[in-house]
C-alpha cells in the first residue's frame, strides 16, 4: 500500500518527508492519506505521521488545489477536530477504557498536539487561495461549519476557525455580509471576553482587523462593545504582543469614523479600569504611551493620534458634522498636551520615513485648532526644534532609494495597513514633509502669533530660517517659486510691523493681492487589499517582529499592500 512509505523507519525523523517528492506525487495521494488517517483503528503514533505526510503535501500548491476543487478540504478538519485531545482521538474506539488509556499515554497529547497545530497551518494557507474563495461561498456548508466553530468551546477549532474565516474576509463585500447578515464580530468579540489563549486572541484580533477595514463596519463593530475587551488587553503589561495587535485594531476602528472616535473620547464612568475623574479609552491610551518602552506600541498610539485629528479636521466631517466635531474638538483639546506629544514622537525619529510624514500632517492640522498652544510648548523641546527647522530647511535633496520598511507598522494616509511598501524616495518625502512643516508653522503664526514669538527656542527657531536677505530666505522662496503659496512673508510682516527693530535685520516684499491659506490636501489612497491570515508561531515572537512600515506621506500618500500576522 502506498501510505505505508510514510511509515517506514528509514525516513528521517526531523524532515520524514524529504526522500519524497510531493510534486510528483499522484494526485489522489493526499485523498488516500486522509482516508488513512481518518481511520479509528489507528494509534497516535500512526496518525501524526500520516498527518506530517498531509502536512507535507499540502505546502505544495497543485495538492492545495485538488485538496479545494475535490472537496476535501471538510475531511482535513475532521482531522484538527479528532486531534483535539486524546479524548476526541480514542472516543469511538475506546469508549470504555479511554481513561485508563489516557493516564497511562500521556505522550498521546504532545504528539496530537503537533499534529493540530501543523494541520492549521496548511489549512490557513489552503483558506488564503483563490480557489477556496471560489469553491466555498459564505452559504456554503463549510463556511457554516467554521461559523460554528467559532462558539465551540475548544481554543483550537477557534483558532481554525479563524484563521480561515480571517482569509475569506478580504473584500469588502464579504465582511459586511459576515457582520451585518452573519453577525461573526459578536462570536470574535464574545471570545476576546472570555479567551485566555495567546494564539486565539491574536488570531481573532487579526479577524476582527480585516472586518474593521470597511467603513460600514467601523461602526457596527465598535457600537457592539469591542472596546473594554480591547482596553483590558492594551493594559496587560505581561503581554505586549497582545498589546499592539489591540491597539491596531482601536486604530482601524477611529480611522475615518467621527462616531468611534466620539466612543473612544467619552468618559468610561464607572467602568472597573476607569479613573475616578471620568478617564477615556483614549486618555488610557496615553498614559500606556508615557509608560511603555515598546517602540511598535508607541508610534501605534501615535498614530492612532493621527487618525483622529485626519478625521476630526477633514473637509467632510466640517462640512456634514459640524455637530460632533464642535463635541468632540473641546474633549481633544483638553488634552492636547498628550496629544502632541505622542506626534512629537512621530516627527523626531529619523528610522522611519513614513512614520515621520504621518506626523508632520497631523500636527498641521492640530495647530488650526487650539491645540496650537501645545505644539508651540513642544518648542521647549530642542529635538522637536532641530526637527522643525531641519524639516524646513529640507530642499528635497535626499537620494532616490526606496524609503525602507518599519518593523511592525504599515502606514497611510488613511491609515491602512499594507504588506509591502509601494516605493517611495527621501526626495519626495523630504518635500511633503517641508510643505506640512510649513503649514504647520504658519498655522502657529496664525492662531497663536504672540506666544510663538515670545516662547523660547520658539524665536530663536524662526530666526534660524529666515536669513536677512529675502532672496535666499527658506520662507520667501518657498512662497514665489512654489507651487503652494503659503501666507509666511504676509504673516511675519503684519508681526513685524509692531517691532520695527525686527524689520531692520529681516526686510519682506510688499504683500501680494491674494493671500491664500494654507494648503492641506492630500490625494486620495488607492482602495487597501485585505491580507492574509497566518497563525502565530508558538511561542509568539517579539512585538518589533511583527510591524511592517509601510511608505506614505503626509500630503500624497501611497498606502502599500497591507501584512498581516495576528
Amino acid at each position: 500500500m502506498q501510505v505505508l512509505r510514510y511509515l517506514t523507519p528509514a525516513i528521517s525523523a526531523t524532515d520524514p518527508y524529504r526522500a519524497v517528492d510531493v510534486g510528483q506525487c499522484a494526485d489522489n495521494e493526499v485523498e488516500v492519506l486522509l482516508t488513512e488517517a481518518s481511520d479509528r483503528e489507528i494509534s497516535v503514533e500512526v496518525f501524526a505521521s500520516l498527518v506530517r505526510a498531509v502536512v507535507a503535501h499540502l505546502k505544495d500548491g497543485r495538492h492545495q488545489k485538488l485538496l479545494v476543487t475535490r472537496n476535501l478540504v471538510a475531511d482535513v478538519l475532521d482531522l484538527v477536530a479528532r486531534s483535539a485531545s486524546s479524548s476526541a482521538f480514542h472516543a469511538v474506539s475506546l469508549a470504555e477504557t479511554l481513561p485508563e488509556r489516557i493516564s497511562q499515554e500521556p505522550e498521546d497529547e504532545d504528539q496530537l498536539s503537533a499534529a493540530r497545530d501543523a494541520l492549521i497551518v496548511s489549512l490557513s494557507d489552503v483558506s488564503a487561495t483563490s480557489e477556496f474563495a471560489e469553491n466555498y461561498p459564505l452559504n456554503s456548508i463549510m463556511v457554516k461549519t467554521l461559523c460554528n466553530w467559532l462558539s465551540l468551546p475548544e481554543p483550537s477549532s477557534q483558532l481554525c476557525a479563524c484563521l480561515m474565516l480571517g482569509n475569506l474576509a478580504r473584500s469588502d463585500d464579504v465582511c459586511k455580509e459576515m457582520i451585518h447578515e452573519l453577525g461573526l464580530h459578536e462570536l470574535l468579540i464574545a471570545i476576546l471576553e472570555k479567551s485566555d489563549d495567546l494564539q486565539l486572541l491574536h488570531a481573532t484580533l487579526g479577524f476582527l482587523k480585516n472586518l474593521a477595514l470597511g467603513d460600514e463596519n467601523k461602526g457596527t463593530i465598535a457600537g457592539s462593545g469591542i472596546l473594554e475587551p480591547l482596553s483590558k488587553m492594551w493594559s496587560s503589561s505581561s503581554r505586549p504582543q497582545l498589546q499592539y495587535a489591540a491597539i491596531r485594531v482601536v486604530r482601524q476602528l477611529v480611522d475615518g469614523s467621527l462616531s468611534n472616535i466620539q466612543r473612544l473620547l467619552m468618559p468610561l464612568g464607572v467602568a472597573e479600569n476607569a479613573a475616578a475623574d471620568g478617564d477615556s479609552y483614549i486618555a488610557q491610551l496615553l498614559k500606556l504611551f508615557n509608560k511603555t518602552d515598546d517602540l511598535s506600541i508607541k508610534f501605534e498610539i501615535s498614530r492612532i493620534v493621527a487618525a483622529v485629528w485626519r478625521c476630526v479636521r477633514s473637509p467632510a466631517s466640517i462640512q456634514y458634522f459640524p455637530d460632533i466635531v464642535e463635541l468632540v474638538l473641546p474633549r481633544l483639546h483638553c488634552m492636547a498636551a498628550g496629544l502632541a506629544k505622542a506626534l512629537e514622537a512621530m516627527v523626531t525619529q529619523s528610522r522611519w520615513p513614513v512614520v515621520r510624514s504621518e506626523g508632520w500632517f497631523a500636527l498641521a492640522l492640530m495647530a488650526r485648532s487650539e491645540g496650537s498652544d501645545a505644539i508651540i510648548n513642544l518648542l521647549s523641546d530642542v529635538e522637536f526644534s532641530k526637527a522643525v527647522i531641519e524639516a524646513i530647511g529640507s530642499r528635497g535633496a535626499g537620494t532616490t532609494s526606496p524609503v525602507s520598511a518599519v518593523p511592525g507598522i504599515a502606514i497611510s494616509i488613511t491609515g491602512a495597513d499594507t504588506s509591502e511598501v509601494m516605493p517611495g524616495t527621501e526626495k519626495d518625502m523630504e518635500t511633503k514633509d517641508r510643505e506640512n512643516a510649513l503649514v504647520l508653522v504658519s498655522e502657529l503664526l496664525k492662531n497663536s502669533v504672540s506666544t510663538l514669538f515670545s516662547t523660547y527656542p520658539a524665536s530663536s527657531l524662526l530666526h534660524h530660517f529666515l536669513p536677512v536677505s529675502p532672496s535666499v530666505g527658506i520662507l520667501h522662496q518657498h512662497n514665489h517659486k512654489s507651487k503652494c503659496n503659503f501666507r509666511f512673508p504676509e504673516l511675519l510682516e503684519i508681526h513685524f510691523l509692531s517691532k520695527p527693530n525686527l524689520l531692520l535685520t529681516m526686510p519682506f516684499p510688499p504683500l501680494s493681492s491674494q493671500s491664500p491659506s494654507p494648503i492641506l490636501n492630500p490625494d486620495p489612497p488607492p482602495p487597501p487589499q485585505k491580507p492574509q491570515l497566518t497563525p502565530p508561531s508558538r511561542p509568539p515572537t517579539s512585538p518589533t517582529a511583527d510591524v511592517q512600515p509601510s511608505s506614505s506621506s503626509c500630503t500624497v500618500p501611497h498606502p502599500p499592500q497591507r501584512s498581516r500576522t495576528p
